[in-house]
């Protein structure tokens, strides 16, 4: 705020000068509109950014109430399915085997095994956690990848119509995660688009980015991809929030 605040009286004192060693005072209409323009874009911008930052404080407020509970109840009738952020769950025991169906490398292109054994199970709620190995997988193609995860959301839709679905964000990257290839720097490319698509087809989307710092490595583990065991129980704790678990 402090520094949106500093940008908006430099351009006031710019503005101000321009009339103060104009020689005849003359007025000058665009420059006055152009200020007045700028000055509005600024404050709104700031305004978003500070709206931005409290709604994702009083989530990670939320989050971190919740962390402590007992997941494999509150998770009873529901199945996260994906790759190895889904699979950290079962390596943290935070969850039970049969509300995890995943394994590492998974991609929204090779789980037809998963998708099978999600079907049988035909829980109430499933989330859908796919990203991390599709962007190289699909080599940076998020037209192909959005077309592939269409495909599976409208299969799970017709095996299980009661079922209500939630699309998962791929969770930030710091910059040695985003260094592994030449793909991983675009996930926020790829986040939108799944956001988007889940417009398109009416499912939620639910992005807990907020929950982990990229730009602190303390809160990831060696690879720069994958974050430290106390994101999960957070991560846990809003998903639930989000499908009113």
């Amino acid at each position: 705020m402090k520094k949106g605040k500093m940008i908006i009286l430099a351009v006031l004192v710019i503005i101000a000068a321009a009339f103060a060693f104009s020689p005849k005072k003359i007025t000058y209409p665009d420059e006055v509109a152009l200020g007045k323009e700028v000055l509005t874009e600024m404050s709104q911008r700031d305004l978003a950014t500070v709206e931005t930052s409290i709604s994702n404080a009083q989530k990670r407020k939320r989050a971190n109430k919740r962390e402590d509970l007992n997941f494999k109840q509150i998770y009873e009738n529901a199945i996260i399915m994906g790759d190895s952020m889904a699979m950290a769950l079962l390596d943290y025991q935070l969850l039970n085997p049969n509300q995890v169906v995943s394994k590492r490398g998974r991609t929204v292109g090779n789980n037809e095994e998963d998708v099978a054994i999600v079907k049988g199970l035909s829980p109430q709620t499933l989330f859908l956690q796919y990203g991390l190995n599709d962007m190289p997988a699909f080599r940076g193609n998020i037209d192909g990848w959005i077309a592939a995860y269409e495909g599976l959301i409208n299969d799970l839709k017709v095996s299980l119509p009661s079922t209500d679905l939630y699309v998962v964000a791929i969770t930030p990257l710091t910059s040695k995660g985003q260094s592994v290839n030449e793909y991983n720097h675009r996930y926020l490319e790829f986040n939108e688009a799944l956001k988007t698509m889940c417009e398109r087809l009416e499912i939620k989307f639910i992005d807990p980015g907020f929950l982990v710092d990229p730009n602190d490595m303390e809160q990831y583990q060696a690879d720069g991809i994958h974050p430290g065991y106390s994101y999960f129980p957070k991560w846990l704790s809003y998903m639930a929030d989000e499908a009113d678990l």
